[in-house]
Protein backbone atom coordinates (compact mmCIF):
# COMPACT_ATOMS: atom_id res chain seq x y z
CA UNK A 1 0.00 0.00 0.00
CA UNK A 2 1.44 3.51 -0.79
CA UNK A 3 2.02 5.53 2.29
CA UNK A 4 0.87 9.22 2.70
CA UNK A 5 2.12 12.25 3.91
CA UNK A 6 -0.11 12.51 6.89
CA UNK A 7 -0.10 16.15 6.79
CA UNK A 8 -1.24 15.70 3.12
CA UNK A 9 -4.14 13.52 4.34
CA UNK A 10 -4.93 15.80 7.28
CA UNK A 11 -4.97 18.82 4.63
CA UNK A 12 -7.64 16.90 2.48
CA UNK A 13 -9.61 16.27 4.90
CA UNK A 14 -10.05 19.66 6.82
CA UNK A 15 -13.16 21.36 5.79
CA UNK A 16 -11.30 24.69 5.02
CA UNK A 17 -7.50 23.50 3.98
CA UNK A 18 -5.01 25.98 3.48
CA UNK A 19 -3.77 24.64 0.16
CA UNK A 20 -5.39 23.95 -3.23
CA UNK A 21 -5.12 20.37 -5.02
CA UNK A 22 -6.09 19.44 -7.85
CA UNK A 23 -6.47 16.36 -9.86
CA UNK A 24 -4.59 15.20 -13.40
CA UNK A 25 -5.13 12.87 -15.17
CA UNK A 26 -3.24 11.30 -18.49
CA UNK A 27 -5.58 9.06 -20.47
CA UNK A 28 -4.75 6.55 -22.81
CA UNK A 29 -6.92 6.93 -26.31
CA UNK A 30 -5.29 5.06 -29.22
CA UNK A 31 -2.22 3.18 -29.66
CA UNK A 32 -1.18 1.07 -32.70
CA UNK A 33 2.22 -0.17 -33.38
CA UNK A 34 3.23 3.25 -34.54
CA UNK A 35 1.17 6.13 -33.18
CA UNK A 36 0.45 6.45 -29.07
CA UNK A 37 -2.48 8.96 -28.20
CA UNK A 38 -3.28 10.03 -24.78
CA UNK A 39 -5.42 13.18 -23.48
CA UNK A 40 -3.56 15.04 -20.38
CA UNK A 41 -6.47 16.62 -18.59
CA UNK A 42 -7.84 18.23 -15.35
CA UNK A 43 -11.00 19.60 -13.77
CA UNK A 44 -8.82 22.37 -12.53
CA UNK A 45 -10.14 25.59 -13.90
CA UNK A 46 -6.54 27.01 -15.41
CA UNK A 47 -3.79 24.50 -16.98
CA UNK A 48 -1.23 23.17 -14.87
CA UNK A 49 2.03 22.06 -16.22
CA UNK A 50 3.29 19.10 -14.31
CA UNK A 51 6.71 17.12 -15.36
CA UNK A 52 6.60 19.16 -18.46
CA UNK A 53 3.26 17.95 -19.57
CA UNK A 54 0.59 20.55 -19.82
CA UNK A 55 -3.06 19.10 -18.37
CA UNK A 56 -5.75 21.42 -19.78
CA UNK A 57 -9.15 21.85 -18.44
CA UNK A 58 -12.05 19.73 -19.49
CA UNK A 59 -14.92 19.36 -18.03
CA UNK A 60 -15.02 15.82 -15.69
CA UNK A 61 -16.27 14.34 -12.89
CA UNK A 62 -15.51 11.02 -10.91
CA UNK A 63 -17.29 8.98 -8.76
CA UNK A 64 -16.73 7.58 -5.74
CA UNK A 65 -14.52 4.18 -5.29
CA UNK A 66 -17.25 1.74 -4.78
CA UNK A 67 -16.51 -0.67 -1.94
CA UNK A 68 -18.40 -3.67 -1.32
CA UNK A 69 -17.84 -7.21 0.63
CA UNK A 70 -18.00 -9.53 -2.25
CA UNK A 71 -14.59 -9.83 -2.78
CA UNK A 72 -14.11 -7.90 -5.99
CA UNK A 73 -11.79 -5.28 -6.38
CA UNK A 74 -12.76 -1.77 -5.87
CA UNK A 75 -13.95 0.62 -9.12
CA UNK A 76 -14.62 3.88 -10.08
CA UNK A 77 -15.76 5.88 -12.85
CA UNK A 78 -14.55 8.88 -14.67
CA UNK A 79 -17.46 11.10 -16.94
CA UNK A 80 -15.64 13.48 -19.50
CA UNK A 81 -17.72 15.76 -21.02
CA UNK A 82 -18.57 14.95 -24.30
CA UNK A 83 -19.60 17.51 -26.65
CA UNK A 84 -19.56 17.42 -30.73
CA UNK A 85 -18.89 13.63 -29.92
CA UNK A 86 -15.06 14.26 -30.14
CA UNK A 87 -14.30 11.26 -28.30
CA UNK A 88 -16.62 9.27 -30.20
CA UNK A 89 -13.75 8.12 -32.98
CA UNK A 90 -11.37 6.78 -30.23
CA UNK A 91 -13.47 5.27 -27.40
CA UNK A 92 -15.27 3.30 -30.53
CA UNK A 93 -12.09 2.52 -32.71
CA UNK A 94 -12.83 0.13 -35.50
CA UNK A 95 -10.23 -2.30 -34.18
CA UNK A 96 -10.64 -2.93 -30.61
CA UNK A 97 -7.27 -3.22 -30.22
CA UNK A 98 -6.29 -0.01 -30.12
CA UNK A 99 -8.79 1.64 -28.11
CA UNK A 100 -8.13 2.63 -24.51
CA UNK A 101 -10.02 -0.25 -22.63
CA UNK A 102 -7.19 -2.21 -21.11
CA UNK A 103 -4.68 0.22 -20.89
CA UNK A 104 -2.94 2.10 -18.23
CA UNK A 105 -4.61 5.51 -17.12
CA UNK A 106 -2.35 7.75 -14.39
CA UNK A 107 -4.13 10.13 -11.76
CA UNK A 108 -2.26 12.48 -10.13
CA UNK A 109 -2.88 14.68 -7.15
CA UNK A 110 -0.91 17.83 -7.70
CA UNK A 111 -0.08 20.54 -5.20
CA UNK A 112 -1.70 23.70 -7.63
CA UNK A 113 0.76 26.23 -6.02
CA UNK A 114 3.64 23.82 -6.54
CA UNK A 115 2.99 20.73 -9.02
CA UNK A 116 6.60 19.27 -8.12
CA UNK A 117 4.68 17.76 -5.15
CA UNK A 118 2.40 15.20 -5.74
CA UNK A 119 1.21 11.53 -5.45
CA UNK A 120 0.91 9.07 -8.50
CA UNK A 121 -2.01 6.40 -9.07
CA UNK A 122 -2.38 4.06 -12.06
CA UNK A 123 -5.78 2.80 -13.02
CA UNK A 124 -6.84 0.16 -16.00
CA UNK A 125 -9.63 1.31 -18.03
CA UNK A 126 -12.13 -1.79 -17.71
CA UNK A 127 -15.27 -0.39 -19.75
CA UNK A 128 -16.47 2.47 -21.57
CA UNK A 129 -19.86 3.55 -21.52
CA UNK A 130 -20.73 6.74 -24.08
CA UNK A 131 -24.04 9.43 -24.54
CA UNK A 132 -24.83 12.35 -25.95
CA UNK A 133 -23.66 14.35 -22.98
CA UNK A 134 -20.40 12.38 -21.49
CA UNK A 135 -17.90 9.54 -21.99
CA UNK A 136 -18.10 7.20 -18.98
CA UNK A 137 -14.52 5.62 -18.08
CA UNK A 138 -14.97 2.49 -15.75
CA UNK A 139 -11.56 2.11 -14.03
CA UNK A 140 -10.27 -0.33 -11.72
CA UNK A 141 -6.81 -2.37 -10.83
CA UNK A 142 -5.78 -5.70 -12.79
CA UNK A 143 -7.44 -8.93 -10.91
CA UNK A 144 -4.27 -11.67 -11.05
CA UNK A 145 -6.81 -14.02 -10.66
CA UNK A 146 -8.75 -13.20 -13.95
CA UNK A 147 -5.15 -13.19 -15.58
CA UNK A 148 -4.48 -16.51 -17.57
CA UNK A 149 -0.87 -17.93 -16.98
CA UNK A 150 0.64 -20.21 -19.21
CA UNK A 151 1.00 -23.86 -17.55
CA UNK A 152 4.35 -24.13 -17.98
CA UNK A 153 7.29 -21.33 -18.44
CA UNK A 154 10.01 -21.39 -20.59
CA UNK A 155 13.39 -20.01 -20.84
CA UNK A 156 15.42 -18.89 -23.77
CA UNK A 157 18.77 -19.68 -22.11
CA UNK A 158 17.83 -22.34 -19.48
CA UNK A 159 16.30 -25.96 -20.10
CA UNK A 160 13.08 -26.53 -18.59
CA UNK A 161 13.32 -30.71 -18.61
CA UNK A 162 14.10 -32.20 -14.65
CA UNK A 163 17.61 -33.58 -15.35
CA UNK A 164 18.18 -36.88 -15.53
CA UNK A 165 14.80 -38.25 -16.23
CA UNK A 166 14.02 -39.47 -19.78
CA UNK A 167 10.79 -40.03 -19.07
CA UNK A 168 10.69 -36.15 -18.34
CA UNK A 169 12.00 -35.04 -21.26
CA UNK A 170 15.89 -34.93 -20.38
CA UNK A 171 17.97 -38.17 -21.21
CA UNK A 172 20.89 -38.03 -19.87
CA UNK A 173 21.34 -41.03 -18.45
CA UNK A 174 22.85 -40.73 -14.39
CA UNK A 175 24.15 -44.49 -13.42
CA UNK A 176 27.29 -45.35 -11.38
CA UNK A 177 29.31 -44.66 -14.44
CA UNK A 178 28.13 -40.79 -15.38
CA UNK A 179 30.18 -38.31 -14.80
CA UNK A 180 27.59 -35.73 -13.66
CA UNK A 181 24.99 -35.49 -11.15
CA UNK A 182 23.48 -32.54 -11.49
CA UNK A 183 22.79 -29.96 -14.41
CA UNK A 184 22.48 -25.87 -14.79
CA UNK A 185 20.46 -25.95 -17.81
CA UNK A 186 22.54 -24.05 -19.77
CA UNK A 187 23.45 -25.03 -23.29
CA UNK A 188 27.09 -25.68 -23.17
CA UNK A 189 26.28 -27.95 -19.84
CA UNK A 190 23.62 -30.10 -22.22
CA UNK A 191 26.89 -30.56 -24.54
CA UNK A 192 29.74 -31.68 -21.82
CA UNK A 193 27.09 -34.16 -20.82
CA UNK A 194 26.27 -35.12 -24.34
CA UNK A 195 29.63 -36.09 -24.66
CA UNK A 196 29.49 -38.16 -21.60
CA UNK A 197 26.73 -39.74 -22.76
CA UNK A 198 28.34 -40.77 -26.28
CA UNK A 199 31.54 -41.48 -23.85
CA UNK A 200 29.32 -43.96 -22.44
CA UNK A 201 27.97 -45.44 -26.10
CA UNK A 202 24.38 -44.30 -24.59
CA UNK A 203 23.72 -42.67 -28.13
CA UNK A 204 24.01 -38.94 -29.66
CA UNK A 205 20.75 -37.34 -28.11
CA UNK A 206 22.51 -34.32 -26.46
CA UNK A 207 22.66 -31.20 -27.02
CA UNK A 208 20.19 -31.90 -29.50
CA UNK A 209 17.89 -32.87 -26.99
CA UNK A 210 18.38 -30.02 -24.92
CA UNK A 211 15.13 -28.10 -23.50
CA UNK A 212 15.57 -24.50 -23.19
CA UNK A 213 13.57 -22.21 -25.92
CA UNK A 214 16.45 -19.94 -27.77
CA UNK A 215 13.86 -18.07 -30.13
CA UNK A 216 12.43 -16.55 -27.12
CA UNK A 217 13.33 -13.15 -25.90
CA UNK A 218 15.74 -13.36 -22.72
Amino acid sequence: MKAFSSGWIDELQRVHGREAFAWCISLPLFRSPTVSLSVALTPHPEPLTVSGVTFYPWPCAMSDVEENGDARLPEFTLALANVGRMLMPYVLPADPKTGPIGRGAIFRVVRVADASVQWNFTFTVQGIEATREAVNFRLGVDNLFEAEFPLESYSAKLCQFPFGKPGEGCPYVVNAAAAYRSCPGTYAACSARGDDMRTRNLGDVLPEGWGGCPGLEA
